[in-house]
C-alpha cells in the first residue's frame, strides 16, 4: 500500500479505540474458513460473524499492546440503539470479561433505521473529544445488509466526525453482493471526513482472511497511515471470488 500520503493532521497521540460491534441477528451468520488457515491454523474453522469479530478484537488489542501499551479500549454495542458496553480501559482482564458477555439478539427497533447520530452521540457522551492528550479511533463493525443507515447530521459531522483527533473506520459484513449492499456501503462511506479520513472495507461470507488482514491494518495509528482513498475499495460483482473481495495493496477500483 502507498504510505506516502499520510494524513499528517495530528501527532501520534495515545489512542482511545472504540469498537462498535453490531449484535443484530445477522451477526449470527457464518463466515467461512480461510483458504490459507492463518497463523496456527486459527482461521480453518468456520464461525459466526460475531465470534470472528470478537476473536479479531482480542487479537487487535494483543497486537497493539506490544507497540502502544498506553492505548485504551471501549466497546459500544449496536442493538436497537447504540449501547455503551465497557468504558475506556487497558485492563485486559476487564476487557475480556466484557467481550465474553456479548451475544446476538433480535431487537424490536432496528439500529440501521436509526440516525447514525445516535452512535456519535453515545461515543461523544462517554469521551471527552476536547481532551488533547488522546486520539479517538472508532472501529465500526456493521452487519445489517437489510437496513440502510440514515445520514449524519451536519452538526455532528462538524463537531465530532471532523475533529482533528477523531476518525471512524468501517467494516461492513454481508451476504452476496446486491444493489442494497452497494447502497449501504456507499452510505457508510459518506460518513467519512477529509480531516482524518477513515478506512472502509466490506466482506462477503467467505472473506474471513480479508477481514483478519483488515483488522490487522487498523492497528496502524490513523495519523501515520496512508490515505485510504489512494487504494479505495468498491463492491465487486456477485460472481467475483469471495476471498478476493479486498485488495490491500492495489490501486484498482479507485473512487
Amino acid at each position: 500500500m502507498d504510505t506516502s500520503k499520510s494524513t499528517g493532521s495530528v501527532d501520534a497521540l495515545p489512542r482511545r479505540v472504540v469498537f462498535c460491534v453490531d449484535v443484530g441477528l445477522e451477526m449470527k451468520e457464518t463466515l467461512g474458513s480461510s483458504v490459507d488457515g492463518g497463523i496456527q491454523h486459527s482461521l480453518l474453522q468456520t464461525s459466526s460473524r460475531l465470534e470472528t469479530t470478537l476473536f479479531l478484537i482480542r487479537r487487535y488489542i494483543a497486537m497493539n499492546q506490544l507497540i502502544a501499551s498506553s492505548d485504551q479500549y471501549a466497546v459500544v454495542l449496536l442493538q436497537d440503539k447504540a449501547k455503551w458496553w465497557v468504558g475506556f480501559s487497558n485492563d485486559l482482564d476487564e476487557i475480556e470479561v466484557a467481550l465474553q458477555g456479548i451475544e446476538c439478539h433480535e431487537y424490536k427497533e432496528i439500529f440501521g433505521r436509526k440516525d447514525v447520530n445516535d452512535l456519535l452521540i453515545t461515543i461523544a457522551g462517554h469521551s471527552d473529544l476536547s481532551d488533547q492528550r488522546y486520539f479517538t479511533q472508532v472501529i465500526l463493525i456493521y452487519g445489517r445488509a437489510q437496513h440502510l443507515p440514515l445520514s449524519m447530521s451536519k452538526v455532528h459531522r462538524r463537531v465530532i466526525r471532523d475533529s482533528q483527533r477523531f476518525t471512524m473506520d468501517v467494516l461492513f459484513l454481508h451476504g452476496p453482493s446486491d444493489t442494497r449492499c452497494k447502497v449501504i456501503y456507499e452510505t457508510l462511506q459518506s460518513f467519512d471526513s477529509r480531516t482524518v479520513p477513515g478506512w472502509y472495507f466490506e466482506f462477503r461470507p467467505m472473506a474471513r482472511s480479508s477481514f483478519t488482514k483488515a483488522m490487522a491494518q487498523l492497528v496502524a495509528h490513523p495519523s501515520q497511515r496512508s490515505d485510504r482513498r489512494s487504494a479505495s475499495q468498491v463492491l465487486e460483482p456477485v460472481n467475483a471470488p469471495e476471498e478476493d473481495m479486498i485488495s490491500l495493496d492495489s490501486d484498482a477500483g479507485q473512487g
